[in-house]
């Protein structure tokens, strides 16, 4: 546990690289973080992560499929995926290989993501670090390769360009196939959020989540490979709890991004596009995170738009008039993220396996 926060400690000192000019700072600051979270992530040993003997399993057993069996095999992985492993065994025996090019890409892909639209990238960073996402990275990594993804589709969210934007959700969704929800948040660009707006959705979240078996029907409907998990601890058990516990911080990042967004003068609404729709991702996954409070399994749903709100949270804060404020806060959600992450860690580390850390050469 100690590594992490040591990371933390480093991030930190790192920070002095925004003192040397705007954009300048922030690549520096960036890169070196970054860098070292692929370290992390890349080398990391087959002990570390809740999935990671499993992916390592899988890559072997792709490696000995010729190409042409590849994809007229019977496997609940997406083809994407398998082509990945495929490809990375040909020139890569060592499984290690797997996830150093994934660390590479998700690495790559959150630092740009950040770069390109946060208005505090220590903070962005800090959330990043502390708020599941760099932990389930060392875990999942399907669904991390997609959410990585999709930080590109977000740009053509952003631009209006439909097509491109289907484009490579289509391609997210090679890598888990749940992704392809995000292609419904197209439209909620145009779309305000109000308290009205917020309610009606809080209401349908509240109608699944008491009607759940006739929901989950739809859902395994849409995605029957999943369909095997129902019967599983997934399905509830111990990792209810974080559910809960993601839900109340889901539900306590809207209200406060929110509220601050509510109380913007209409002459900025022309700028207020993005907080707009970070606002209904983090709707979204409070909706769905509350949802899978009956099944876990649905959480998976909920981490494409958990992941933007390392974003969200600095956009709220920076449009605090009073810039004591500003500072107060950013503090203070530093310090919860922080807390969390400890708590977490120390209390629960079963939720993603990520202690004690080990590095690949430690364990050979």
């Amino acid at each position: 546990m100690s590594l992490y926060f040591i990371l933390l400690l480093i991030v930190f000192i790192q920070s002095a690289f925004l003192l040397v000019g705007r954009k300048a700072g922030k690549f520096l600051f960036l890169l070196f973080t970054f860098g070292e979270c692929f370290v992390i992530e890349g080398f990391r040993s087959f002990n570390v992560g809740s999935d990671t003997k499993a992916y390592l399993d899988i890559y072997s057993y792709i490696s000995q499929i010729d190409f042409s069996n590849l994809f007229s095999m019977s496997s609940y992985l997406e083809k994407g995926y398998m082509l990945l492993n495929k490809i990375i065994s040909v020139v890569f025996y060592d499984p290690q290989w797997l996830f150093i090019i994934t660390a590479v890409f998700i690495c790559f892909s959150t630092a740009r993501f950040i770069f390109k639209h946060s208005p505090n990238v220590l903070l962005s960073a800090i959330l990043y670090l502390t708020l599941d996402m760099f932990f389930f990275n060392l875990t999942g990594i399907r669904q991390s390769l997609a959410i990585a993804i999709l930080f590109f589709a977000y740009d053509f969210l952003l631009s209006r360009r439909f097509i491109i934007f289907a484009l490579i959700v289509l391609a997210a969704s090679a890598f888990h196939s749940s992704a392809i929800i995000f292609i419904a948040v197209y439209p909620l660009y145009n779309i305000r959020i109000d308290a009205k707006k917020a309610f009606v959705i809080f209401v349908l979240g509240l109608v699944c989540f008491i009607s759940f078996v006739e929901f989950s029907k739809i859902i395994f409907s849409l995605f029957p490979k999943y369909s095997d998990y129902a019967m599983t601890s997934l399905f509830g058990g111990e990792m209810k709890s974080a559910s809960i516990i993601k839900t109340v911080l889901g539900f306590a990042v809207f209200i406060f991004s929110f509220s601050v967004f509510r109380i913007l003068p209409k002459s900025e609404e022309d700028n207020t596009r993005q907080f707009n729709i970070l606002l209904w991702f983090a709707l979204l996954w409070t909706v769905f995170q509350f949802v899978s409070v009956n099944a876990i399994i649905l959480e998976r749903v909920s981490l494409y738009f958990y992941a933007f709100s390392m974003v969200l949270l600095p956009l709220a804060i920076s449009h605090i008039r009073k810039a004591s404020a500003r500072g107060f806060v950013a503090v203070a959600v530093c310090a919860f993220a922080i807390t969390y992450a400890g708590v977490i860690l120390y209390y629960r580390p079963d939720w993603y396996s990520v202690i004690p850390y080990s590095f690949c050469w430690q364990v050979m």
